[in-house]
């Protein structure tokens, strides 16, 4: 029994002894972290490891970092474990810096201005103001927009009544007209001395502009006011009269040569003219008859009606 109990006894021994030890290596362990983690790199490592590593700029020494453990004393550098199941340690090294040029600042913001309005398409407007209204939360836009349509209406509105009651005066082109005919440089060429002061272009381009007054006045028809002056040269026979009178004042080749002119390729001479605005004038029983056929003979309509005859 005594040989039983010295047995038992030496195990007891043994056990505390292994467990005297156990907690030992526990103890180290946590003082001392490197036999579980390995040698700890220092600053000086630290600072050679970063060096050959491509910069540009200067070196700084690289600032120790912590993962949620306190600053170390004074002494040798160690790394406390923090409390917890898992332990993450540090980087060996610090990353590069960023580079300068990808830093980005915003734009300023653009302040509308009147250029920037002028420089919109017109034909594009209506739709980006839709576009202002429906997106605007605060429907001013909307607000805005039916208060300008219902002002650009009511504007319409007022010019439409007020060109309803608007007098128009047609008193200016007779007045127009009559001095065309009576005081103006077309009529001085019946006399004497405007024959000898007056080139024949000026007096050929005063028979083509009297020849198309006359043209307008027979082709006006279905209106109050083209019908009031064809009655007016019913007993007027200003027209005609003055055509006369500016034939009457050129010598006989300038008058045939006159009447062989062309003023627009293409539309006839002006005997041709003449002509047709002689038959239309007579068609409407208008004053001057007389005078026309006077014209006509001028030009040398006689000398054409002959050589037709002839053949």
């Amino acid at each position: 029994m005594s040989q039983g109990h010295t047995v038992s006894r030496k195990r007891i021994k043994l056990e505390d002894e292994s467990d005297s030890d156990n907690d030992k290596k526990h103890v180290d362990a946590i003082q001392a972290p490197e036999l579980q983690y390995g040698p700890i790199p220092s600053n000086e490592e630290l600072m050679n490891r970063q060096r050959q590593q491509s910069h540009v700029g200067p070196m700084l020494a690289p600032a120790p970092m912590y993962y949620g453990a306190p600053p170390p004393l004074p002494g040798p550098m160690y790394y406390a474990a923090p409390p917890g199941p898992m332990y993450i340690p540090p980087p060996p090294m610090m990353p590069p810096p960023m580079p300068a040029y990808l830093s980005y600042e915003p734009p300023p913001p653009m302040v509308p201005s009147e250029t920037m309005a002028a420089a919109l398409n017109p034909d594009a407007l209506p739709a980006l103001v839709l576009k202002i209204a429906y997106r605007d939360p605060t429907g001013t836009a909307r607000i805005l927009l039916t208060s300008a349509y219902n002002s650009h209406g009511h504007a319409e509105a007022v010019a439409q009544r007020k060109t309803q009651h608007e007098v128009l005066d047609f008193d200016q082109y007779s007045k127009d007209a009559w001095h065309t005919l009576n005081t103006s440089h077309y009529t001085n060429l019946k006399s004497k001395q405007a024959h000898a002061d007056t080139s024949f272009g000026t007096k050929l381009s005063a028979l083509e502009t009297l020849r198309k007054i006359g043209k307008t006045i027979v082709l006006s028809s279905g209106d109050c006011l083209q019908s009031e002056v064809r009655k007016q040269f019913q007993g007027d026979s200003c027209l005609p009269d003055t055509m006369k009178g500016i034939l009457d004042s050129m010598e006989e080749e300038e008058c045939l040569q006159a009447g062989e002119n062309v003023l627009d390729v293409g539309k006839g001479e002006l005997l041709d003219k003449a002509e047709w605005l002689a038959r239309q004038w007579k068609s409407y029983c208008l004053a001057g008859e007389e005078s026309f056929d006077d014209v006509l003979e001028a030009l040398g309509y006689d000398n054409v009606t002959s050589e037709e005859d002839s053949d």
